[in-house]
């Protein structure tokens, strides 16, 4: 069976790659939505997931995601894809195929598993074998993440392997986009969106880089990633009003942010933006419902599992009411900083706490990146006496600049005093950074383009050697702890090896 897996895995990155697409390519045909930046392959992506996410939740209220439906599903997307492609046989498809499956394969395999995974694993099981009304509420099971319920739709459990293609081949399409992006948008002088997927893709690389931390936080981070380059492409680069296929892409995005993890609420906050672009006589108010239809699926699965609309939020619960307050003050302890989940929250005295067990950690992920960031801006401010003189760099810098920055502050402000562990945070913080140091790089591309450039491609180049290292040491990491890869078997974890 292991032979099988490493033979299976491949096949099933391929038809469930081109799948997805099918899906995407049909949600734009059947709402007509013409929103696109520069041919972004993990839009169309997204949309599918969107549209598959829709249609098996209702097909699971009455059967299980049995692995027979899986392979019907993988069927009809790869239909759909060969009927409305019209890129399929070009070598620049045919290149990018290739490059995802060699990624997925090179970041995926040995790969290991995070410490979460088991009752994530669980819960992915479940939706294989019962029906929305046959899995039971408890303690772990009820944090119905929708993006379990999603890998559910695409793993055939006899192959262990496909556990990993859903995560892994949303990572590999975000690393060709954010390049992609990068270059393009510097090319066509779309300075924010291309300095932001720039850093990104740094981000992506050197600091995102192990499928194992993958979780249920990175996806909903990827998406909200991709809220942030429409906000800037659309708002700060080519300041054009919002037409409604761009805001029902936004909303399709973060309404399933949302449903893939309840810390990516705050996303909502930064839809506020492009309220200074949309003219509201133009909008279909009704079309713009649709993405909530993600949400109210979700709510009617949490129901049936938990009792709770949002499991473990008490206010939202119909039942269970007192071992959801109980689970809730377990998660603001853990994120407050006590890991031994005493309670101990009151006031403001876990910010030491916080300090001294969570803040290293943001350290650790943050530092080198901004010194990445940083060089060039102290380059700048050297280099041109005009920046401290006379405040050259205010003209770069718009209202909805400060805006957005105040967006921003309000959102990083309201996690770090709700649930500020880092994983809860990583939208937010990052796109913290990005907007502090954006009008210096854009300065530098205006002032310096030949250098900057060469500078961007340099760091390019060491953090995906970074990438390359890091995930070739970690066959030497797994193999210390398995003996066989994937580490499941029968559904459910192989023991690690005592060394």
């Amino acid at each position: 069976m292991a032979t099988l897996n490493y033979i299976v895995f491949p096949f099933h990155i391929f038809f469930t790659l081109l799948s997805v697409i099918g899906y995407g390519l049909a949600l734009n045909k059947i709402l007509k939505i013409d929103a696109d930046i520069f041919s972004l392959k993990n839009l169309v992506f997204i949309k599918g997931l969107f549209l598959i996410g829709i249609i098996l939740s209702i097909i699971n209220v009455f059967f299980p995601i049995t692995n027979q439906l899986t392979i019907v599903v993988l069927i009809i997307g790869l239909l759909i894809y060969f009927f409305l492609s019209k890129h399929f046989f070009t070598l620049k498809e045919i290149k990018f195929i290739f490059f995802v499956i060699i990624f997925v394969l090179f970041f995926a395999i040995y790969a290991g598993v995070n410490d979460d995974f088991d009752y994530h694993l669980e819960l992915i099981n479940n939706y294989k074998s019962k029906n929305l009304y046959e899995i039971e509420h408890s303690r772990r099971i009820s944090y119905n993440s929708y993006w379990l319920f999603l890998n559910s739709v695409f793993t055939i459990n006899y192959f262990s392997s496909t556990y990993f293609t859903l995560g892994s081949l949303l990572y590999a399409l975000s690393i060709y986009d954010t390049y992609k992006l990068y270059s393009k948008s510097i090319k066509n002088r779309n300075l924010y969106l291309g300095i932001s997927s720039l850093f990104v893709l740094i981000f992506l690389l050197g600091i995102l880089n192990k499928y194992k931390e993958f979780g249920t936080d990175v996806p909903g981070f990827i998406l909200s990633i991709y809220v942030l380059f429409v906000i800037l492409y659309k708002s700060f680069d080519v300041k054009i009003n919002y037409t409604n296929d761009y805001l029902l892409l936004l909303l399709i995005l973060t309404c399933t942010a949302f449903v893939f993890k309840i810390t990516n609420t705050l996303i909502f906050f930064y839809l506020f933006i492009i309220l200074f672009n949309i003219e509201f006589k133009k909008i279909n108010l009704i079309r713009l419902l649709i993405p909530l239809i993600i949400i109210f699926v979700w709510f009617f699965q949490n129901i049936n599992i938990s009792g709770c609309l949002i499991w473990p939020i008490e206010i939202t619960c119909f039942k269970n009411n007192e071992l959801a307050i109980n689970e809730r003050d377990i998660i603001e302890s853990f994120a407050k900083g006590d890991r031994i989940t005493s309670n101990t929250v009151e006031g403001f005295s876990w910010i030491k706490i916080w300090f001294d067990s969570h803040f290293v950690k943001l350290i650790e992920t943050y530092l080198v990146f901004i010194l990445l960031l940083l060089f060039p801006v102290l380059f700048l401010f050297i280099k041109s006496k005009k920046i401290y003189t006379n405040f050259y760099f205010i003209k770069f810098i718009s209202k909805k600049y400060f805006l957005f920055l105040g967006i921003i502050f309000i959102c990083n402000f309201i996690w770090f005093f709700v649930t500020p562990a880092y994983r809860f945070g990583l939208f937010y913080n990052l796109s913290l950074i990005i907007f502090l140091f954006l009008p210096f790089w854009v300065i530098l591309f205006k002032s310096f383009n030949i250098n900057i450039k060469k500078y961007s491609n340099y760091i390019l180049i060491i953090v995906l050697l970074y990438f390359i290292t890091e995930n070739i040491r970690k066959y030497n990491w797994y193999n210390k702890r398995y003996d066989s890869w994937p580490p499941i078997y029968n559904g459910k974890l192989i023991d690690r090896k005592q060394y």
